[in-house]
């Protein structure tokens, strides 16, 4: 019953890991009209073809992910398109939770207050 259980769970990461790639490359398909505007307001040179290349690699990179065919190449360039990606969409401040001090105040607040004030 358990002879290839190794391949089936190899098979079931690649398909979560990959399938979470082509799942979000075909959400951004969806919400390009509202990506689009993000990605130029936030300076993105050329924010359609842009929009439309990390989309395509997303998807064929997670489609090779899956099928298990040149992952090295796939894994690889999933994680340059995640670094490129991460000056799209990051938050410019940082927001973090913060313990109160008292009690009798909240128990946690969000705050843009410097780290040295958090636990």
């Amino acid at each position: 019953m358990f002879e290839n259980f190794q391949n089936e769970i190899l098979f079931a990461s690649r398909l979560l890991l990959g399938g979470a790639f082509v799942f979000a490359g075909l959400r951004n398909i969806q919400n390009r009209n509202l990506l689009i505007p993000m990605m130029a307001a936030r300076g993105v040179p050329q924010a359609g073809p842009a929009l439309w290349l990390g989309i395509v690699l997303q998807v064929a990179a997670g489609l090779l992910v899956i099928g298990g065919l040149w992952i090295a190449l796939a894994a690889a360039s999933l994680i340059l398109f995640l670094v490129s990606r991460r000056r799209c969409f990051t938050i410019s401040g940082i927001i973090r939770v913060r313990i109160a001090p008292h009690a009798s105040t909240a128990s946690s607040a969000i705050s843009p207050w410097p780290a040295a004030s958090w636990r």
